[in-house]
């Protein structure tokens, strides 16, 4: 294994299991690599490139060479997994069989993800000592700060849906590990657009913007780390497709309001975060989106403060658990990338407004137009409450765990 440094190559690791035939490396055929991004190798088809030939002393064959590229998280070239057979008497393999180059290759690639791995934990980390040293300074120019102040802040709550039913399949071990790089990946998001993280709890976390210090954008913070952490989701499961054998899923809560941040812990354990209703009803507001079918959720006073770089749909207006005003909710894409149904909202939002008015036979008539492989449109949530309108209408009973009255859907799961 070699490194590239200052525009040289140089040896980081080596596996002789013949240290007495000597080691080989030939700047010539990892000089090729400058110029191709494909592996190279002796015994090639006359379509792939040749590494050129290494000098040898005379009357000695020159080894067969298979060398792949290794890359950091930007694409540029950081190393060389380099690998060479010894063409000597009484071994009769000549040249590096197709095989041989490919598992070189897949060599070279788990190195190159675990190059890029720890690019990225170094980014976080390096976030993570600038946001603690800002805070630190901010709580330094004002300890005011740790005792307590009322501001506006938005809140987001992330939860790993199903875990508990999932980890009673595994093993405790194999459980931290996971859950532990699912953390990892969701705090990289929350740190990436600048967030705090309140606190962990159980398979899920908690974070906040503009506090301690001002952030004008952070509503639009909290909803890009909320879209990122979807984005790390199929990474994820990637990395535990031959544990999980499922996929994972999360849902994401945000919320916009005035909270008290400041000690929420105790004299004895100081924890700086926030306190009062609106903690609590983004809670809420994550729990919600099981039941809707969206991974990501935000209140009315969140979507009211994103700019035109984010499209928000209204998908509701509901009653949830513990919060006694109902409230409308919205699903949240980036309006640069949308999302594969955008042209079907404006029928949702249609056949919603009709819901909501009591005309649920021309609501189900509506809704029913909407593509069904739109799986970003929350159309099978919409069409149950429909249903269970019209069932009332005809005098049945309904025990769903959930309850619409006068357009307004209630939400009992906590």
């Amino acid at each position: 294994m070699l490194r590239r440094r200052n525009q040289e190559w140089e040896i980081a690791a080596s596996h002789l299991p013949h240290p007495e035939l000597g080691i080989h490396c030939d700047l010539s055929v990892l000089n090729q690599l400058l110029l191709s991004p494909e592996t190279l190798f002796d015994g090639a088809s006359d379509t792939k490139p040749q590494p050129a030939r290494p000098l040898q002393r005379p009357g000695e064959e020159p080894p067969a060479v298979v060398v792949s590229p290794l890359r950091n998280s930007t694409g540029h070239l950081v190393g060389a997994i380099y690998g060479y057979r010894s063409l000597r008497q009484g071994n009769s393999r000549r040249g590096i069989r197709y095989l041989e180059a490919h598992w070189i290759e897949l060599l070279a690639a788990a190195v190159t993800g675990g190059i890029v791995r720890l690019e990225r934990e170094a980014e976080v980390d390096r976030r993570r000592v600038m946001l603690e040293r800002a805070f630190v300074a901010t709580l330094d120019n004002d300890p005011q700060k740790m005792i307590g102040e009322t501001r506006e802040a938005t809140l987001l709550f992330a939860d790993l849906r199903d875990f508990t039913r999932l980890s009673a399949s595994l093993e405790t071990n194999v459980v931290y590990e996971l859950l532990a790089h699912v953390m990892d990946c969701l705090t990289a998001a929350v740190m990436d657009l600048d967030g705090l993280v309140i606190d962990y709890y159980g398979d899920g976390l908690a974070a906040m913007w503009n506090a301690p210090a001002d952030q004008a954008e952070h509503a639009e913070l909290a909803c890009r780390a909320g879209l990122r952490m979807l984005e790390t989701v199929p990474d994820v499961v990637a990395d535990w497709a031959g544990v999980l054998g499922r996929e994972l899923q999360i849902g994401i809560g945000v919320n916009t309001g005035v909270v008290h941040v400041g000690n929420a812990g105790s004299s004895r354990r100081m924890k700086y975060g926030p306190r009062g209703a609106n903690v609590n009803l983004t809670s809420r507001v994550e729990s919600a989106t099981k039941a809707i079918g969206l991974p990501l959720i935000v209140t009315r006073s969140t979507a009211a403060k994103l700019s035109n770089r984010f499209a928000a749909h209204r998908v509701c207006r509901a009653r949830l658990p513990g919060v006694d005003e109902p409230l409308d909710l919205f699903g949240v894409y980036l309006a640069a990338g949308g999302n594969q149904s955008t042209a079907w909202w404006p029928v949702y939002d249609e056949a919603l407004r009709l819901f909501e008015r009591g005309d649920v036979e021309q609501a189900a008539a509506r809704l029913a137009t909407i593509d069904p492989t739109a799986s970003d449109i929350p159309t099978p949530f919409l069409a149950e409450h429909i249903q269970r309108e019209l069932g009332q209408k005809r005098h049945r009973r309904s025990d769903d765990k959930a309850a619409t009255t006068h357009g307004v859907i209630t939400f009992t799961e906590k």
